[in-house]
């Protein structure tokens, strides 16, 4: 299926078509460029838009699962069972280069086991691993610990981590199987929930797909909607009103909280303590939106 991808003018909400590609999945910006990623058949491709003119620079590619940026250069996690690599661009997605097995190495014995998030920071690279948990590296790669101690686990042997972040330099996990959000505390070596589950109900509420901080605020994307808590003392989960159903991503953009339902098919933002759409004339049969720029 097609799947155009769109920007929207920050001050005019008008939405404009800016490329349209099969299985259309991520789509990333940087100083007025666009590089956007597409899925098919469990690979992806890359493709970039400088002067207005699309080019693909990578084609057929493991599906890629993230991607970031660090210290100038573009980073992208592709993985698929044993089919891995990690790809650095330092020219804005013209070139890419794999510098796994060079200048990143991953465990050896992770297996078939999917690679599903990685956070590289100035003195570590984690990644977590389906079913294995979260692992760390102080030098690149050379010798890998796990770091799984107060993870939740089902049965006696696989982690249920889902993604880490790494947020003004501490360490936070989701986990399936609606655990919730959990922290990395370095100085005790072990994982601790974010909060209780105070206030959040029982079942989809709890499994967490994504999560940020405005201010002090907590927020996480769930299975069921968008839900915040102070970062604070221990107040109690409450969901914000306004959005329901399965929020795969949220992103703090400008100072302003914007997420993306998967289920729904529409993007929202945060106004006044509500989630408002933030169109209404766009067809919702090109499918689900996994994340967006405003530029």
């Amino acid at each position: 299926m097609i799947m155009p991808s769109y920007k929207i003018s920050a001050q005019e909400y008008i939405w404009n078509n800016i490329y349209s590609l099969d299985g259309a999945q991520f789509i990333y910006a940087k100083d007025n460029n666009y590089i956007l990623i597409s899925k098919k058949d469990g690979k992806s491709s890359v493709a970039i838009k400088s002067n207005n003119v699309w080019n693909i620079t990578l084609k057929d590619i493991p599906e890629v699962r993230s991607i970031f940026e660090y210290n100038g250069a573009i980073y992208m996690l592709s993985s698929k069972d044993s089919n891995r690599a990690i790809y650095k661009s330092t020219d804005e997605g013209n070139t890419w280069s794999n510098i796994l097995g060079t200048e990143i190495l991953l465990p050896n014995n992770i297996g078939n086991n999917n690679v599903e998030s990685i956070v590289i920071s100035d003195e570590a690279i984690y990644i977590n691993v389906n079913k294995q948990g979260i692992y760390v590296t102080y030098d690149k790669g050379q010798n890998w610990t796990n770091i799984n101690n107060g993870l939740p686990i089902k049965n006696q042997t696989d982690f249920l981590s889902r993604n880490i972040w790494n947020i003004d330099g501490e360490l936070y996990a989701s986990t399936k199987d609606k655990n919730g959000l959990y922290k990395y505390h370095k100085d005790e070596g072990v994982w601790k929930p974010v909060k209780d589950l105070n206030g959040l109900p029982s079942g989809d509420a709890r499994e967490v797909r994504d999560f940020v901080i405005l201010n002090t605020t907590i927020y996480i994307g769930t299975n069921n909607g968008v839900w915040t808590t102070s970062a604070l003392g221990d107040d109690p989960w409450v969901q914000v009103n306004g959005i329901s159903g399965d929020i795969r991503k949220l992103l703090v953009l400008n100072g302003d909280l914007y997420a993306i339902s998967k289920s729904a098919k529409q993007i929202y933002q945060l106004k006044n303590l509500n989630f408002e759409p933030l169109y209404n004339n766009i067809d919702s049969t090109l499918g689900d939106f996994l994340t967006f720029v405003i530029l």
